[in-house]
Formats: structure tokens, sequence, C-alpha cells
């Protein structure tokens, strides 16, 4: 079972959204490793910390996205309604299983995590870099 990595393919180049990035990854890593021992109690304590890291992280992105006027922030405001809610009911069905199969969760926090920083995050460094050079309104 292979941990996430950060690389510089995953960077905004917003420092403070980038190590929020980061962190999301450590916290994965850790549920991932979690998994593997099975015990119910750290994977509980993992998906939780998770979770609550999550809410904080999509609060300052959404922060953000309103300082610089992002256009697509309503779209982005839903994804990250519909990313915890996927969060949260995968966390359920997981406690609910008798055993927890590690490369289903590595794969469901790839696409949970990964993928939204690749296809929708990479949409604020876009619009950042093609405006850096435009005056303020």
């Amino acid at each position: 079972m292979h941990s996430l990595a950060w690389n510089e393919s995953l960077s905004l180049g917003i420092e403070e959204i980038d190590n929020e990035h980061r962190k999301l990854i450590d916290l994965s890593n850790i549920l991932i490793s979690s998994v593997k021992t099975n015990d119910r109690d750290i994977i509980k304590k993992c998906f939780h910390e998770l979770r609550e890291y999550t809410v904080t992280h999509f609060s300052h992105e959404e922060k953000y996205m309103d300082t610089i006027r992002f256009p697509d922030i309503e779209k982005h405001r839903t994804e990250h309604l519909e990313l915890k809610l996927s969060v949260k009911h995968y966390q359920d069905s997981i406690y609910h299983q008798t055993e927890i199969d590690p490369a289903e969760v590595c794969n469901f926090i790839k696409h949970w995590l990964i993928d939204h920083v690749i296809y929708s995050d990479m949409n604020i460094k876009i619009f950042v870099n093609k405006n850096a050079n435009k005056p303020p309104e």
C-alpha cells in the first residue's frame, strides 16, 4: 500500500493553502496507515482529525477565493460541501465494515483529496496567474 506524496505539481503557489494541502496529505497517510492496523479506535480518531481539518481548510480556501474574487467560488463551495458529505458518508460506512481494505481507503482518499486539488483547486492558481499583472479595480 503506497502512501500519498506531495509534489510540486500539486502546488498552487499560495503558501497557506499549499501548507494546508500538505497537512491534509499527512493526515491522509496517517489514516491509511491506521487502516492497516485494523484498530477501530485509531481509525475513528484519524477519520475525525481528517474531517475536522478539512472543514478548517475549506473555510480558509473559500475566504481566500472571496478576497481574490474568484469567479467560480459558488461552484467550488458546492464541491467542498459534496466532498465533506462524501467523506462523512464513507466514514460512516467504513465503521460498519468488519474488515477494512487499505487499498479501498487509499483509493477513496486519493480521489477525494488529490483529484480535488488537481482538477478544482488548480483553477484558483490559473485565475491568480492570469490576473497577476492586471491593475486592481
